[in-house]
């Protein structure tokens, strides 16, 4: 089984974007995933995790008492990203209100079989870039 702690990814598409994918689990500060994408004509920066809607600094951890912040932080002091609907903002109710519409309305989710083999591929083939230490065209 294949298990990281951390990982890394840089991806060119067919038309020259490219995208950064950062994601970990064990980052000083908590749980850490970022999407940058940079193409021809615009580029986008998604923090998934932490999610910057809401940032909170306080110099010491005892400011905000036991309120709850946010999963896997040592502490509440310095700079915070706490989500007003934590669950919300990660997609959790989206993704099961998916499911459950896809198997009432007899419909592929919208996260389906084909965007999940896409997901697979990339991850395997930054394996391999990773082992190989070369990069890995992927076909369509």
């Amino acid at each position: 089984m294949d298990v990281e702690d951390w990982s890394a990814a840089l991806i060119t598409f067919e038309d020259g974007s490219k995208a950064t994918i950062l994601a970990t689990d064990v980052s000083l500060g908590g749980v850490k995933n970022s999407v940058s994408v940079y193409m021809s004509n615009a580029a986008a920066f998604v923090n998934i995790n932490p999610n910057t809607s809401l940032v909170v600094y306080s110099p010491e951890k005892n400011i905000f008492g036991s309120e709850y912040i946010t999963e896997k932080v040592e502490t509440t002091a310095g700079w915070q990203f706490p989500s007003p609907d934590e669950d919300w903002m990660r997609g959790y109710p989206q993704e099961l209100e998916d499911f459950i519409d896809a198997i009432l309305f007899d419909r592929e989710p919208i996260s389906g079989i084909d965007l999940a083999k896409e997901v697979v591929e990339a991850i395997y083939a930054a394996y391999a870039s990773a082992e190989k230490g070369m990069r890995i065209e992927l076909q369509r």
